[in-house]
C-alpha cells in the first residue's frame, strides 16, 4: 500500500473511532457489555517529527480494538484529548484507561503542566488504566511518579538513536500479556527502539514487574556514553498505582515490525480483563 493510500485509510478509521467516542455511553454490544473507553493524549509533544508513526499508532489501536471485541466483546472507543481539555474530560466516569504515546517527554509534561499531570495521576489512582510508550513511559516514571517519588534514575544520556533491537519476554510477561507462546516465549523478538527510557533493572522498585528485557542495544548517537547500558535492562514493565494499573513500553510495539498483539494484552491487563 502506498503511503497516501495508507494514511487515508487509517485516518478514516481514526475519524470513525473518534466520532464513536463522543457517543460511547450510548453503545452496547450484543452481550450488553459497553466498549472500553480510551482517552488518547494527542496534544503538544506527541509524535514529534514522526507523522507516519502517528498513523502506525492509530492503526495498531484499531487492530487491537477488533481483537478486544472478538476475545472479550469489548471493543475500544478512542477519544482524543489535549492539554487544553485534560482537566475537564479525563475522569473515571468518562474513561476506562488513558494512553500517552511517543514523542517528546519534556514537551508533553510541560504542556500538561502540574494540574494536568495531577489529573492523570488521580485518574489512575482511582482505578483508571495507563499505557505509556516511549515518551509516555518517561512521563509516567519521571513526572507522574508511578514507580516511586523520587523516581528510579534513568541511564543517561537519554539520546541513543533509533533502530531495531532484540527483546526477550519473561514468563511473567507472556502470561500477563496473554501472548502466543510459540511467537514470544523462549526467543528474541524484534522491536523498534527510538530513545525510550532505560533504567538499571536492579533499581526498579520490587512491585514493578519486568515483562521483557533488551538483549541488544542502540548506541549510535553517543556510543562512548551509552554502550553497554541498554542490554539486559527492562524493556516493558508494569505495576499498580492506587487502584489503577500501569503498563510501560520503552520500545514501540506499533512501529514495524508491528506487534499490535502486545497492545491487546496491555489493554486487557490495565482494564482487569486478564
Amino acid at each position: 500500500m502506498r503511503w497516501s493510500e495508507r494514511a487515508g485509510s487509517v485516518a478514516m478509521v481514526w475519524l470513525v473511532l473518534s466520532a464513536c467516542g463522543c457517543q460511547s455511553e450510548g453503545f452496547r454490544g450484543d452481550s450488553g457489555m459497553r466498549p472500553l473507553r480510551l482517552a488518547f493524549y494527542n496534544g503538544t509533544g506527541t509524535f514529534v517529527g514522526l507523522v507516519l508513526h502517528k498513523y502506525d499508532m492509530y492503526e495498531a489501536l484499531a487492530n487491537a480494538s477488533k481483537v478486544m471485541e472478538a476475545k472479550f466483546n469489548r471493543p475500544v472507543i478512542l477519544t482524543n484529548f489535549t492539554e487544553f481539555d485534560v482537566n475537564t474530560v479525563l475522569t473515571n466516569e468518562n474513561f476506562d484507561f488513558v494512553i500517552l504515546p511517543g514523542g517528546s517527554q519534556g514537551h508533553q509534561a510541560a504542556a500538561l503542566g502540574s494540574k494536568g499531570l495531577d489529573t492523570i495521576r488521580t485518574f489512575v489512582s482511582n482505578g483508571g488504566g495507563y499505557i505509556g510508550t516511549c515518551a509516555g513511559a518517561y512521563v509516567a516514571i519521571k513526572y507522574l511518579h508511578f514507580y516511586g517519588n523520587p523516581n528510579p534514575p534513568f541511564e543517561d544520556p537519554p539520546l541513543r538513536g533509533d533502530g531495531l533491537v532484540q527483546v526477550e519476554f519473561t514468563p511473567e510477561g507472556t502470561s500477563q500479556l496473554n501472548l502466543s507462546i510459540s511467537e514470544y516465549a523462549n526467543r528474541n523478538v524484534t522491536f523498534m527502539y527510538w530513545d525510550g527510557p532505560i533504567i538499571n533493572t536492579s533499581l526498579l522498585p520490587p512491585n514493578v514487574s519486568k515483562l521483557s528485557y533488551y538483549r541488544t542495544e542502540i548506541h549510535t548517537i553517543q556510543p562512548n556514553l551509552t554502550t553497554g547500558k541498554m542490554v539486559n535492562r527492562a524493556a516493558m514493565t508494569s505495576s499498580t498505582y492506587g487502584l489503577g494499573r500501569v503498563m510501560l513500553n520503552s520500545p514501540h510495539p506499533e512501529i514495524a515490525p508491528f506487534h499490535s498483539d502486545v497492545y491487546v494484552g496491555e489493554i486487557a491487563w490495565v482494564n482487569h480483563l486478564i
